[in-house]
């Protein structure tokens, strides 16, 4: 008498199904991959003491998240409150480090690189 064998593949589905049909096909995500919309600070509730400050640069840790586009003129709003607190400084240039997976914007922080100010 010959048997005959089941495939692996078939095996592997049906343990598949079968651990995946106890559970239902609702998936919820853990309450740490909820994500709550924590918008840019303005310059008034904005603590510039946390501004980490080497050389020429600065880096403005904002950690904020938005639905939606992120507010331009907020951003640079941060950076005239910044240039008000350091009048010695003038900010040369300034990149938004920023990561959007289209329906969220994360705002790690602003990148601020300066020089001193030409004494007049």
């Amino acid at each position: 008498m010959r048997t005959r064998s089941i495939p692996y593949h078939a095996v592997g589905l049906l343990v598949g199904v079968l651990t995946v049909l106890p559970l239902g096909c609702e998936r919820k995500l853990p309450s740490a991959f909820i994500v709550t919309e924590a918008p840019l600070p303005t310059p008034e509730t904005f603590n510039l003491a946390v501004a980490i400050t080497r050389g020429n640069n600065t880096y403005l840790p904002v950690n904020a998240v938005s639905y939606g586009p992120v507010s331009q003129v907020r951003i640079l709003e941060l950076i005239a409150a910044f240039e008000q607190a350091h009048p010695e400084l003038e900010v040369s240039c300034f990149d938004v480090d920023q990561a959007s997976n289209g329906t969220t914007t994360h705002t790690s922080g602003l990148w601020l690189h300066h020089l001193p100010k030409p004494k007049t």
